[in-house]
């Protein structure tokens, strides 16, 4: 599991020192850019609506409901707006403007229209509201003789669709034989109306229940229960939705929540509250969220920041994250600054990249990939290869590797910026044959941040921003995607180019581990976070002792740079041992022949602690392993 507070930091420490690229100093222009987009969207006179209805104000909405209109608007066709539709409101209303649009907005990929509409106001030919199976309702008899306790439901809202009761055969039979012979009636508990019983032959529609209610206005399968001419026109008809007092009545009917089915599997019940999900504050609603964000404000906005609401990117990821929580938000907000802060490796170097035209020929330069290059290359053609969610099932998949690649991409910015310090002399040299070092380091994070789908889905703003600030470098004006594929695949072509990179990777990350073991600054919510002074590191060492000499000598010094600490590697445990001045606070056993110690020196008594009797044990297997002499 990544734990995004200690990258957090890692990143904190690197990002630039001029206060124009500080998170901080942006976060507020990055948000509101979402609203002359929303403005600009408005005034075309062609614009497509996608709308949404929803059973209450969108301020209030469950974050459930909120995730399912987010994976509407990932998969939405660009250039439509949201339009929010209120099912709950039977007339029109004099006010219909959303309340904390200002709030809401930022969250939305694509435009959202300032003002809702009520669902009487939209044209019933062109417009069908979301019909979801969501709850079990209790259904009698008029004389209360037969009942059936677990009927699947729609939103009470639709209470007035119902035509009728579907079942298994056998409980058909069995209500058939107990009312001698005559079908029973039920009662629509919304509007009393009766409701005729049918049999249903896909009795995987009903699961563990007793039976469901039967919406051929919304359900294509339902209409083969209508037989008659009249039957079926009746089934075509719409109904008036539920008021206020139909709606009480039937939720008072209400006898347990759904979760949505998967593909050809029946309902289950809602056993754990899931639709309501419950975490770290009984945070189940977006006006809780944001109310719950107030106390972070430091974190993204200085105190003179006039908007100091949670960023709408922070907001969004939190809820596609299926972790309703403050915890996790705190972890989306690491997410976004950190994405920034890699971001900021281009912007603050603009000036260092040459002018080209469309009309340059590509192909004429050379190339010179490094193994870290190819690496986070191909994790990003593995990204995009994905395909878009389309539910909560392939949007918690595709969280997992948008963490992943994530993690990698920030392992790979403190490993370009490493190497900018060790060739800053070269590092912007170019010809006209060659790309300089920098250009290549470039164009990867380029194509990334301003190409990405994953990042698009998750960070919509940001990537927006990135996508305007960079388009004016040389690369948006020439597509170099076919290059770098071409250029780059073959240097990573074999598995020993594979096991390089995942080596780097492991020594990469276990140092930055160290470096925040070291300076152990603490997350805090309430102030703005301090970096510990540099000079800290002064008091310890990292030694990587390498059995099989097998690291290859520009990774050693790729790492040296990577870190204030001074790093050392050796061949031989007895070379180790030379530091004797100094005492060992922590050890990582990488593989059988790679290990990472982390030394502090003897009068610096500050962080020493004693191990947990498990780390202890772990210690012993790995002092055995690394005095292990291999024949």
């Amino acid at each position: 599991m990544v734990n995004w507070q200690t990258l957090f930091m890692v990143s904190l420490r690197r990002q630039g020192s001029s206060s124009r690229y500080k998170y901080k100093f942006n976060m507020e222009d990055i948000t509101h850019r979402v609203f002359p987009r929303c403005k600009q969207a408005f005034k075309k006179t062609n614009l497509k609506y996608e709308y949404c209805d929803i059973g209450g104000s969108l301020y209030n909405i469950s974050l459930m409901s909120l995730q399912k209109l987010l994976l509407r608007d990932i998969n939405a066709a660009d250039g439509n707006a949201f339009k929010i539709v209120r099912t709950d409101l039977v007339e029109k209303k004099s006010n219909n403007r959303i309340q904390h649009w200002e709030q809401i907005a930022p969250m939305f990929d694509h435009p959202l229209s300032l003002y809702e509409i009520s669902l009487s106001e939209m044209n019933k030919e062109e417009f069908r509201p979301s019909f979801e199976w969501q709850q079990l309702i209790k259904v009698r008899s008029p004389d209360e003789k037969f009942k059936l306790e677990r009927v699947i439901w729609p939103k009470s809202v639709f209470s007035n669709f119902c035509r009728g009761i579907g079942v298994r055969e056998n409980t058909y039979d069995r209500l058939l034989k107990q009312n001698n012979g005559e079908l029973p009636v039920f009662v629509n508990p919304a509007n009393a109306k009766p409701l005729p019983l049918f049999k249903v032959t896909d009795e995987t529609a009903i699961g563990e229940f007793d039976g469901i209610g039967i919406f051929p206005y919304f359900v294509d399968a339902h209409k083969t229960f209508f037989v008659t001419e009249i039957d079926k026109l009746k089934a075509k008809i719409a109904s008036p939705l539920c008021n206020s007092n139909e709606r009480k009545r039937n939720e008072k009917a209400n006898t347990g929540r759904l979760l949505e089915n998967e593909k050809g599997k029946p309902f289950y019940l809602d056993a754990k509250n899931v639709t309501s999900r419950v975490a770290d504050g009984n945070i189940t609603t977006l006006k809780h969220l944001l109310e719950r964000s107030v106390s972070h404000k430091t974190l993204w906005s200085k105190q003179s920041t006039k908007d100091r609401t949670c960023p709408g990117d922070v907001l969004r990821s939190t809820v596609l994250s299926n972790d309703f929580s403050i915890r996790q938000l705190r972890n989306e907000f690491c997410k976004n600054f950190i994405l920034y802060n890699i971001y900021t490796i281009l912007q603050r170097n603009k000036k260092n990249t040459r002018d080209l035209t469309p009309e340059t020929n590509i192909t004429n330069f050379h190339f010179d990939w490094k193994v870290w290059d190819s690496y986070i290359w191909k994790q990003f053609q593995e990204t995009e290869s994905m395909e878009i969610p389309v539910d909560q099932v392939s949007l918690v998949n595709y969280r997992v590797k948008y963490d992943l690649f994530l993690e990698d991409l920030q392992t790979y910015s403190t490993l370009v910026i490493a190497e900018m310090k060790w060739n800053q002399s070269s590092i912007f040299q170019n010809d006209e044959a060659f790309l300089s070092r920098f250009e290549h380091i470039a164009l990867v994070l380029q194509t990334i941040l301003t190409k990405s789908r994953i990042i698009k889905t998750f960070q919509p703003n940001l990537y927006k921003f990135m996508q305007d600030d960079l388009q004016s470098t040389f690369f948006e004006s020439v597509s170099f995607t076919d290059s770098i594929n071409a250029t780059i695949e073959p240097t990573f072509a074999n598995e020993q180019s594979l096991q390089s990179a995942n080596a780097l990777k492991k020594f990469a990350n276990q140092l930055l581990y160290f470096e925040q073991k070291i300076y152990a600054e603490k997350f805090h919510v309430s102030r703005p976070i301090q970096l510990r002074p540099l000079t800290l590191s002064d008091n310890y060492k990292i030694v990587i002792l390498d059995k099989q000499n097998a690291m290859p000598e520009i990774f050693e010094t790729l790492l040296k740079f990577m870190t204030q600490i001074k790093t050392y590697f050796v061949k031989d445990l007895a070379e180790v041992e030379l530091h004797g001045h100094m005492h060992c606070i922590d050890k990582k056993m990488l593989d059988k022949s790679t290990f990472m110690y982390l030394y502090e020196l003897k009068y610096n008594e500050t962080l020493k602690t004693t191990p947990l009797p498990q780390e202890k044990i772990v210690d012993n297997i790995i002092d055995l392993l690394s005095n292990d002499t291999e024949s």
